[in-house]
C-alpha cells in the first residue's frame, strides 16, 4: 500500500502539514493476492543487508529518479547467480518487500481482487502514516486559502 498511495505524493511537503490523499486514490484501486506458478524456492538478492559489497548504499533504493535503481536492477538480473528478484526494505513503510523479475517468475492471481477501500489493512495503514482522505466532492480541497 505504501508504494501505491505514497509514492510522489508527499515529497517536499512540510512534515508538520497534514497528509491528505484524494478519495479516488483509494476507491479506484484493488488489491490482488499473487502467487508464483513455480513450487521451487525463489532465489532473491538480499538488499536488506549492508550494500557496500555491491558497490552502492541504500540511497540508490530511495531516489525518486529511477535511472540508477533500474541500472542496478539490470545488473542484478544479468548476474551469473541468476536471481529471481530482490528482497529489500520499502522506502516508505520500512518493511521488507519482494520484487520479482518477470522473466524469472510467473505470477498468477489467487482468488478475487478486493477493492482497496474494503481491504482490512487500510485503516491501520492510514492511521500509521497519519493520512487523511479528502472528499472528491470538495473540488478545491487542494487549493490554499487565506485565513
Amino acid at each position: 500500500m505504501a508504494e501505491t498511495l505514497m509514492r510522489g505524493r508527499f515529497r517536499g511537503v512540510d512534515a508538520g502539514m497534514p497528509r491528505v490523499i484524494d478519495e479516488k486514490a483509494i476507491t479506484d484501486r484493488y488489491v490482488a493476492v499473487l502467487e508464483t506458478k513455480d513450487t521451487r524456492l525463489m532465489r532473491l538478492a538480499d538488499l536488506t543487508q549492508p550494500l557496500w559489497q555491491f558497490g552502492f548504499n541504500t540511497q540508490v533504493l530511495s531516489t525518486p529518479n529511477y535511472f540508477a535503481p533500474n541500472r542496478w536492477s539490470a545488473a542484478l538480473h544479468d548476474n551469473e547467480a541468476s536471481v529471481d528478484g530482490i528482497y529489500f526494505h520499502s522506502r516508505f513503510a520500512n518493511s521488507v518487500s519482494v520484487a520479482l523479475f518477470s522473466d524469472r517468475a510467473s505470477l498468477v492471481q489467487q482468488g478475487t481482487s478486493v477493492p482497496l477501500v474494503d481491504h482490512p489493512a487500510l485503516p491501520a495503514f492510514l492511521d500509521r502514516f497519519e493520512i487523511g482522505i479528502a472528499d472528491p466532492g470538495g473540488a478545491d480541497w487542494q487549493e490554499e486559502r487565506d485565513s
